[in-house]
């Protein structure tokens, strides 16, 4: 007996403490409230405990409390919030969320599960703000650790989707077609993470309302800002300084969003190193954007985007030479600003139909100019841009249907002076020179498409089928993709996926020089066609696991020909194959993240090439690619793995961790060199003896970061903490691994050196919400 009252006094005390509060668990659906139809990848919040989760391919949700009485809301993009209190017992609650008058219908109504888009995934505000940032915030840097996605380096915002080249992605922002979204020479993205609301990311087997794109795309949605009270904040860190503010113009029914950010390492750089460094500058940015947003009834919405960059950098590698590393110096400098504003107009009809207009601008000014002893460029661009595009989507029972159509005008006014000598084989050097003159050319393209989204069976088999069809006036060349998938619930958690489809690019892109379109009018689109076979399954604990293997069949693919009657051609083909598998716990309790793994097999094939020696000015040498055999893309990782994980200690003490591992990218070594006396000038010159092309790779990647988000305590205050105020410990690759980013050669190639990418790297910064 004594015993008994010894454990029922221990029992109440440590009730009374704490230690053993009893649990409950909560769990539910959220349901869309006119079709009643189950939504997936809604935040439902508790209140009290201040941890969310959200919601699987069911609308369900489920988590522990040890609370007697919660409060919880659900939220959903283009859906009005919605909650209520509960008490235990907690069961079967139902949250039903009302459209909001700024959705866009046709990506609302239609439940996820019944969408058959390829490969896609779903990047939520919540995932953009845990993630350990980077050197300067972009939102790029989350996408780059999905599955099938290839980074270039440490500092570059590009990314090579499953075999493809980086401008093979489309890139939407608010259903506005970026061309260039790029800063920095691709190092920085215009995707500012304080904007984002969501991120759709495809990359492979994508339906036909994304055209011009050959291996992803990106489609970025904005905040509209908060309708109800004004709220920002500003981060200040050793690189950047940003500015973000969000609120009601008119309460309920306007709100703006605004963010500001500007490098200013530079500006220290050249303050503490100012005679190490004299006559330097190093690259920086100006960023600048804008939303403004109108509900105009409960039908109709307009939305106002501006965006604005300036950016530049003046570097003489002669300032910091190393007396005892005997390599080229160069100079390099540019300046580029750009403007971009936009206007979106959306109109519900009823509850079947609905249609989205957009408007877009842009206007790009940049100066370029480099030079060392083998050559000298110049230019001056200016780009002007416009795009429109309209859609309706329209629900009828089984079906959903999307139609829409777009004009796209880029007119180009540049100036280009490429002045190079070229090694020839008899040790000689060729100078030559090239020369641009783009009198305000223009090019137009257009296209249409529409697509379906079938439920053939309820809850069991899903189709989509669509097409495109666009053209291009420089070229006359007109295309017809179509496009189709399926995905069969083999449970109501598990689901069978394939898509295939034809993808073509205009070859108006380039990733050095003037457009190929440019330089030969008779070229065509580039083409893939895609085959992705897939698994997904909603695991238990809001764990999601998803496993594909895809191939892609590349041809007309545009290289380049030592003809200067041709410059480009179609004779190049890729074959790309491989598989990925990602591993999710979803955002919600304590802790989130994704294990995701990439194989990927990649080989080109030019299948044709002018001889060079035919052609003034024209060297063997600098054509290392070879002709009618099957070489390694110049990209390729073969392995790739990413971890990504965030934990929560509480609401003020936060943890996020990356890492990254990746076998290494083909190069070509040079096994010798040849030295000669060019006969006209006495000049010693050098011609390397290269290996096989491609035959060699680079060392393997790896690279952890951490991030530790906490109070900022003023300890002049004896560790009071200060009112909201965040401050943050960022270490860029905690194991200061020698990561390898290229190799490059003394004058006389008998050096080779290192080019390394980020190192051990300390960054702390300030927060300050109000």
């Amino acid at each position: 007996m004594k015993n008994r009252i010894i454990i029922l006094f221990l029992s109440l005390f440590l009730n009374a403490a704490g230690f053993c509060t009893e649990s409950y668990r909560i769990s539910g659906k959220v349901l869309d409230s006119i079709t009643k139809e189950p939504l997936e990848g809604a935040a439902v919040y508790v209140k009290e405990d201040k941890r969310y989760v959200q919601t699987d391919g069911t609308g369900g949700f489920s988590f522990e409390t040890q609370r007697r009485k919660v409060t919880i809301s659900a939220r959903l993009p283009g859906y009005k919030e919605a909650g209520d209190s509960f008490g235990v017992p907690y069961e079967n609650i139902v949250l039903e969320l009302e459209l909001s008058s700024s959705f866009t219908m046709g990506e609302v109504h239609v439940k996820e599960k019944r969408r058959v888009e390829g490969t896609k995934q779903k990047i939520q505000i919540e995932q953009v703000n845990k993630a350990t940032t980077h050197l300067f915030s972009d939102s790029i840097k989350i996408i780059q650790t999905l599955p099938g996605v290839i980074t270039g380096n440490d500092f570059s915002s590009l990314m090579y989707v499953r075999g493809g080249e980086f401008y093979e992605t489309a890139c939407f922002l608010d259903n506005i077609y970026i061309l260039q979204p790029y800063m920095w020479g691709g190092n920085q993205s215009i995707f500012n993470p304080a904007f984002v609301d969501r991120i759709d990311f495809y990359s492979g087997g994508f339906p036909a309302k994304y055209p011009q794109a050959l291996s992803g795309v990106l489609d970025v949605k904005n905040i509209e800002g908060d309708y109800e009270k004004k709220k920002g904040y500003v981060d200040l860190n050793v690189t950047t300084l940003e500015l973000f503010a969000q609120g009601p113009m008119q309460k309920d029914k306007s709100s703006f969003v605004y963010g500001f950010r500007r490098t200013y390492y530079d500006l220290l750089m050249n303050l503490a190193y100012g005679d190490k460094y004299k006559g330097i500058e190093f690259p920086y940015f100006y960023d600048s954007q804008a939303k403004f947003t109108w509900k105009l009834n409960g039908e109709d919405k307009i939305s106002l985007n501006l965006i604005g960059s300036y950016e530049g950098m003046n570097f003489n590698s002669a300032a910091t030479r190393d007396p005892d590393i005997d390599e080229k110096t160069f100079k390099f400098s540019y300046k580029n600003s750009r403007i971009l504003p936009a206007l979106n107009y959306d109109k519900v009809f009823n509850d079947e139909l609905s249609m989205n207009s957009t408007l877009s601008l842009r206007y790009e000014d940049g100066t370029y100019e480099f030079s060392n002893e083998d050559a000298n460029s110049t230019s001056r661009t200016r780009e002007y841009d416009s795009y429109i595009k309209n859609r309706f989507t329209y629900i009828k029972g089984r079906h959903t249907i999307e139609q829409g159509v777009y004009l796209f005008r880029t007119t180009i006014d540049a100036d280009v002076i490429h002045k190079y000598r070229v090694l020839m084989p008899d040790n000689t050097y060729f100078n030559n020179e090239k020369t641009y003159d783009y009198d305000l050319l223009s090019v137009t393209a257009g296209g249409t498409y529409v697509q379906d989204d079938i439920e053939l069976a309820k809850e069991k088999l899903f189709f989509n089928i669509g097409g495109v069809y666009e053209y291009l006036d420089t070229t006359h060349d007109n295309t017809f993709c179509p496009r189709s998938g399926v995905k069969y619930m083999l449970s109501e958690k598990i689901a069978l996926k394939f898509n295939t489809g034809l993808y073509t690019q205009f070859p108006a892109n380039a990733a050095n020089g003037p457009p190929p379109i440019f330089q030969n009018r008779s070229i065509k689109s580039e083409k893939a066609i895609h085959y992705v076979l897939g698994y997904e399954h909603e695991l238990p604990a809001d764990f999601f696991l998803r496993l594909e293997t895809y191939i892609k069949d590349y041809y007309d693919r545009v290289v380049n020909d030592p003809d200067p009657g041709l410059d480009f051609t179609n004779n190049g083909k890729r074959k790309a194959q491989g598989i990925d598998l990602f591993f999710q716990k979803k955002t919600g309790e304590r802790w989130d993240g994704w294990f995701a793994y990439s194989y990927l097999y990649a080989r080109d094939f030019i299948e044709e090439r002018s001889d060079p020696a035919l052609f003034a000015g024209k060297s063997t040498l600098d054509y290392l690619s070879p002709v009618g055999q099957w070489f390694p893309f110049e990209k390729e990782r073969t392995h790739n793995i990413s971890v990504v994980f965030n934990y929560d200690f509480n609401k003020k003490y936060k943890l996020a961790a990356t890492y990254r591992f990746s076998t290494g990218t083909p190069y070509t070594d040079i096994l010798g060199v040849i030295a000669g006396v060019d006969p006209a000038t006495g000049i010693t010159t050098y011609v390397p003896v290269h290996g096989k092309y491609l035959d060699d790779r680079i060392p393997d990647y790896n690279r952890l970061d951490i991030k530790l988000t906490m109070p900022y305590r003023n300890w002049f205050g004896f560790g009071r903490e200060v009112k909201n105020v965040e401050f943050y410990v960022q270490i860029i690759n905690v194991f200061n691994t020698v990561n390898v980013n290229n190799y490059y050669y003394s004058a006389d190639y008998k050096k080779r050196y290192t080019g390394q990418m980020l190192p051990f790297l300390p960054i702390v910064g300030f927060k300050y919400n109000f």
